[in-house]
């Protein structure tokens, strides 16, 4: 099965930052890009495939969300030590709310810049 037959939801290149949870604001995970679904992000921690994650996103609006992730797949990066592909695991209809304008936003953005 080719990726895009298993891809659930269109992902976007969109200015979220993410970081662990509880952590110092110090340490944060590069977002490669977003989708309802999940995160795509580079981490220099090394991580387990089923692992869950708590993560905190920064939103463009300013608001935070506060979700749990789990490890999905992880290959290594030339950027970063290693690439992660996230799969949100309790995103609440709320939380998929505030993603929903900013996720439509990007990607009407990229239709836009398509010649």
């Amino acid at each position: 099965m080719c990726s895009e037959e298993r891809r659930k939801f269109m992902r976007v290149r969109a200015p979220v930052f993410c970081r662990p949870a509880g952590l110092l604001a110090s340490l944060r995970y590069e977002t490669k890009d977003i989708s309802v679904g999940g995160i795509r992000v580079l981490s220099d921690e090394k991580h387990k495939i089923g692992q869950h994650i708590d993560l905190e996103l920064l939103l463009p609006n300013q608001e935070f969300l506060s979700l749990t992730a789990k490890v999905v797949w992880i290959a290594a990066d030339k950027q970063a030590k290693w690439e992660l592909g996230l799969s949100f695991v309790d995103a609440s209809p709320e939380d998929l709310e505030l993603l929903g304008p900013i996720l439509e936003s990007e990607d009407a953005d990229k239709k836009k810049q398509k010649p």
